[in-house]
């Protein structure tokens, strides 16, 4: 009984030496500023490719939705001009440059 005692107990402190050791690292980690995340820190990013470069994929549409709506309220309701607008302002241009050649 008091060696089961005492395993649990060296159970227990190296449990919470691990956790101690993980929050240690996680504080001394490098920080990056300045750098556009998957949460899309810049807002007018241009969103290229899959993955964390700059944003999302549904952070890159809800902002293409906004920019449908206000290019169409600018152009007063002129597709053609719109749409032309569009593909250059949009965060998913690049990607729409790539497809078209």
């Amino acid at each position: 009984m008091r060696k089961l005692f005492r395993l649990a107990v060296f159970a227990g402190l190296v449990l919470m030496g691990k956790r101690l050791f993980d929050q240690w690292m996680a504080s001394s980690a490098p920080v990056t500023s300045g750098r556009d995340t998957a949460t899309g820190t810049d807002p007018k990013a241009k969103w290229s490719a899959p993955g964390y470069e700059d944003k999302s994929f549904g952070q890159a549409v809800n902002q293409d939705q906004q920019l449908v709506d206000d290019l169409v309220r600018e152009t007063g309701g002129d597709m053609a001009e719109a749409e032309a607008r569009f593909r250059e302002e949009s965060a998913g241009a690049p990607a729409i440059a790539r497809q078209e050649g």
